[in-house]
């Protein structure tokens, strides 16, 4: 019989997630009391975490009953305390959870146009906040093809029509108001690519490093895992599992390139990557997975007390 250790004691607790609210609810009121643009940070966050919770739990994504990639998301979020006044961010993450939760639905599915337009049209309306956002509906075109297997001429048509929705009603908007500008450079700040250099990484704050240093480690060791145990999963979770995995890995390499925008690609890359590291905790229980787990618990101490003691 496999020895229950301190990690899937915990990942499996239904305690675990209350335990976490609470911390979040307290890392916000240590940052700055609850002012109206902390109030909806928070309130993003929750939503996101519902969100997550309702996809995992729609899905199966990690065999054994555990709301620990609500929980990973609760806790990133809380520790990373420089996003709690930032909505914009905290909402672009809402919106690609929902979209997220909508490509779940499409799998295998001739009728999967509403949900096709539904994560569309999430995505489109989190490009409002941040234009770049807008990219990865080619890869949804790769997903839907590839993964989903449910590609179709009513698809593509309902995905187009889901992008093009939240900017016909702004350019409404131009026309009453008779000018174009606004959603001109909107449109055009989407092809905005700046060649990193070290002066970019330089520039990065001490918090921001240490957030982006230990999601990227949690993320490497989740996807590694699953990549090397994904034929324990059944051929749906595998592929949904696929699309986290390629999200992930866009994210890691988009940061590496545009490190300017990474006040919003990090909470995306959390989002993407926590199946993958609750996968992997709730699946593993040996010493080496029990001792990274509590390094993983102090790691996460350690970035809140330098986000508090270091905000920005």
């Amino acid at each position: 019989m496999k020895q229950r250790r301190f990690q899937n004691r915990v990942v499996e607790s239904v305690f675990t997630l209350p335990v976490s609210a609470v911390f979040a609810a307290l890392m916000w009121w240590f940052q700055g009391g609850f002012s109206t643009s902390n109030l909806l940070g928070l309130l993003f966050c929750a939503l996101t975490a519902y969100v997550i919770l309702e996809t995992n739990n729609a899905n199966a994504l990690i065999r054994v009953r555990t709301r620990f990639v609500s929980c990973l998301w609760i806790v990133g979020a809380a520790c990373t305390t420089f996003l709690h006044g930032a909505v914009a961010p905290l909402f672009v993450a809402f919106c690609l959870s929902v979209s997220y939760s909508q490509i779940c639905r499409t799998y295998q599915r001739h009728d999967a146009a509403v949900q096709a337009f539904h994560a569309n049209l999430f995505l489109s309306i989190g490009s409002l906040a941040f234009p770049p956002m807008l990219l990865l509906s080619f890869c949804y075109g790769v997903y839907f093809s590839v993964y989903m297997r449910c590609m179709n001429l009513r698809l593509i048509m309902a995905g187009l029509i889901a992008l093009l929705l939240p900017y016909w009603f702004w350019m409404g908007w131009c026309v009453w108001q008779e000018d174009f500008g606004p959603l001109l450079a909107h449109l055009s700040s989407m092809a905005e690519f700046r060649f990193p250099s070290p002066e970019h990484y330089g520039a990065l704050p001490i918090p921001v490093l240490s957030a982006w240093s230990l999601v990227n480690l949690l993320s490497i060791v989740g996807t590694v895992h699953y990549l090397r145990n994904r034929y324990d999963d059944k051929i749906k979770v595998r592929m949904l599992l696929y699309i986290y995995v390629c999200q992930t890995v866009f994210f890691q390499v988009a940061i590496l390139l545009q490190p300017q925008f990474i006040m919003f690609l990090l909470p995306m890359l959390m989002i993407s990557s926590s199946p993958l590291v609750a996968h992997y905790f709730a699946l593993t229980g040996s010493r080496i997975s029990n001792l990274f787990f509590f390094v993983s618990l102090l790691l996460f101490a350690a970035l809140a007390v330098v986000n508090l003691w270091n905000p920005l």
